[in-house]
Formats: C-alpha cells, sequence, structure tokens
C-alpha cells in the first residue's frame, strides 16, 4: 500500500510493536541511483495514528547506516515529506516513526533518482558560457536597435500609411522630421551601401 500511488490507502505499524520504535526500510538496487525519498503523512485524518517525529538513516547496508534527517511533525499536518540522499552512501534507506497514540500510519513513500546509465547533466564550458552570452546580448542589442530606427523611420518605411505621427522635438532640439532626413543622409550619401548600411536597412526592413 505504501508504493500503490494512492494515498488512500495506508500503512500502519501492528499491535506487536506497541512500545517499540516502528520503521521501514527501502532496498535501493544498482540500476537507480536515489537522489531523494518522500513519504506522505495525513495526521488531520489518522487521527489515532499520527506522526510524531521522523527519522532518516542511509547507508551501504542495515548495520552500517548514518542519521540524515530528524524532524517534528506537526500535529495536524498533512502532506509529503521530503528528505535529500548522500550520493552514492544510500543503497539501503530506514524511516524510523514515532507518534502519541499505539501505532503510526504512512500514506505513501516514493524514492526519486536516476538510472546509472544517465549521465548528470555539466555546466557548459567557459567557451561557449561566453557564445551563449554573447549571443544573447547581440539579440537584445538587434531589439533596441529595431526599436529605435522603428521610431526614426517609421512614417518613411510606411509609405502607404495614413497615419500621422506628430513632429516632436528630439536631441540637440532637433525636429522629429529633422532627425530622420539627416539619418536618411547618413545612410544613402554614397552611390553604393556600406555593408554596415545594408545590414542596417536589413534589420529596419
Amino acid at each position: 500500500s505504501l508504493t500503490d500511488g494512492s494515498t488512500e490507502t495506508f500503512w500502519e505499524s501492528g499491535d506487536e510493536d506497541r512500545n517499540k520504535t516502528k520503521w521501514i526500510s527501502v532496498k535501493l538496487t544498482g540500476v537507480a541511483q536515489a537522489r531523494s525519498i518522500a513519504v506522505h503523512v495525513d495526521n488531520g485524518r489518522d487521527i489515532g495514528n499520527k506522526v510524531g517525529s521522523l527519522s532518516f538513516k542511509t547507508g551501504k547496508s542495515m548495520d552500517d547506516m548514518i542519521v540524515v534527517k530528524n524532524l517534528e511533525v506537526e500535529n495536524r499536518f498533512a502532506g509529503w515529506i521530503m528528505c535529500f540522499l548522500n550520493e552514492g552512501d544510500s543503497e539501503c534507506v530506514k524511516i524510523e516513526v514515532k507518534g502519541p497514540d499505539n501505532t503510526v500510519r504512512l500514506r505513501q513513500v516514493k524514492v526519486i533518482g536516476k538510472g546509472s546509465e544517465v549521465s548528470s547533466p555539466s555546466p557548459p564550458e567557459k567557451a561557449e558560457s561566453q557564445k551563449i552570452q554573447q549571443s544573447n546580448c547581440e539579440v537584445e542589442t538587434l531589439r533596441v536597435f529595431r526599436l529605435i530606427t522603428s521610431q526614426v523611420f517609421g512614417k518613411l518605411l510606411e509609405p502607404d500609411s495614413d497615419v500621422d505621427i506628430p513632429v516632436s522635438e528630439n536631441w540637440e532640439g532637433h525636429s522629429g522630421t529633422d532627425l530622420k532626413e539627416h539619418v536618411v543622409g547618413i545612410l544613402f550619401s554614397r552611390s553604393k551601401l556600406s555593408h554596415l548600411q545594408k545590414q542596417v536597412c536589413s534589420h529596419i526592413v
């Protein structure tokens, strides 16, 4: 019932464990590399079988274990409690459960990990990281450039547009029309466009 995928079912300790520490164990196979383990507790519904505290232990065997996490559970708590495991040292996991009642209940246990044949993702190399950063910077610069040029050339690039763009004062007191004419003069002053001018025009269009 602990691994059936439903929190409507539960595991309950027996009466013979009334004065003993209750525990469950999980044996992890070599195929999977466990990263964390989670248990579902519902003290709201399990009124006579509440969980008061949990202790997570891991190790190579049941006889050689270390405590990874201890925690107290609230009286009305309902939900998942997770414990992260040490990589390579978690072939066995033991969960010790204590409570104020004679018996305790756990509703689900889940182990989260990955297959041993799957390699862990590694951060990109420095050169690749710089390349990605440069590419992102170029894209953002291009976006700003397009916004600026669309403000300056918007009316000139849309001859069929009926929308009147108001003339506003810009840098050094030049009007918007004067500024447009000035930039157009710079771009088209030569009989042949330079490579930069071609790039500007292609981005504007």
